[in-house]
């Protein structure tokens, strides 16, 4: 996987849930361990049709964590909504949901739930490292980022990024969660996309439904 910033993960997960579907190629080698990369679809990607989506309630098994999904979610599991987004070996999309629609590029309300490889990244680097990055780009404002505690059934640390961003689908608010996986060898990265900015209590309710396995 190349050296990337995190700017490029954030962003690119951010798009997928967005279904902006941009590629991003911020580069910026590390100073430690290689990045994990999302890059998104091109523009013209599909959204999942009827006959791949899912839709209710139900235990997901989403290989690092067991998930109970709430009801009234569409989505798709451990697939992207069409063709892989090129140059991301390494990286797994296990969940895409969305409401209200009929298909996930049409919904205002998106999630979407990524692994990558740790590469030992630690979560007080992956926040210091977004935190900058955000900063530094004008589209962005109203940034946050903390470690919490008590998201977790096992009681360990999330990174938490709030942010606001313009879009050509206008000015979204994205919430992300990051945390290790049990085994501590897989970043797990949530985030919720919607026009409000009352999604982390949305995307606490993803987190604390979350098993962790090995």
């Amino acid at each position: 996987m190349r050296n990337q910033t995190l700017w490029t993960v954030i962003i690119g997960v951010l798009v997928i849930a967005s279904a902006l579907f941009m590629v991003w190629a911020a580069l910026r080698p590390l100073e430690t361990a290689p990045t994990p990369v999302v890059d998104a679809p091109s523009a013209a990607t599909p959204s999942p049709t009827r006959n791949i989506w899912q839709e209710g309630d139900g235990l997901l098994d989403l290989d690092w964590v067991m998930l109970t999904m709430p009801a009234g979610w569409r989505y798709v599991v451990k697939q992207w909504p069409d063709e892989p987004p090129p140059d991301t070996p390494g990286v797994a999309p296990l969940l895409m949901a969305w409401r209200e629609t009929e298909t996930f590029a049409d919904s205002t309300l998106r999630f979407a739930l990524v692994a990558v490889p740790r590469n030992e990244l630690s979560l007080e680097r992956y926040l210091e490292d977004v935190r900058n990055q955000l900063a530094e780009d004008e589209s962005v404002s109203d940034v946050t980022a903390r470690l919490a505690t008590d998201w977790r059934q096992d009681g360990l640390p999330v990174a938490l990024i709030s942010y606001r961003i313009a879009t050509q689908m206008g000015r979204l608010v994205g919430h992300q969660a990051a945390a290790l996986d049990a085994t501590g060898e897989q970043l797990l990265i949530a985030t919720l996309v919607r026009p409000e900015d009352d999604g982390m209590q949305l995307l606490r309710t993803f987190i604390g439904a979350m098993q962790f396995v090995e």
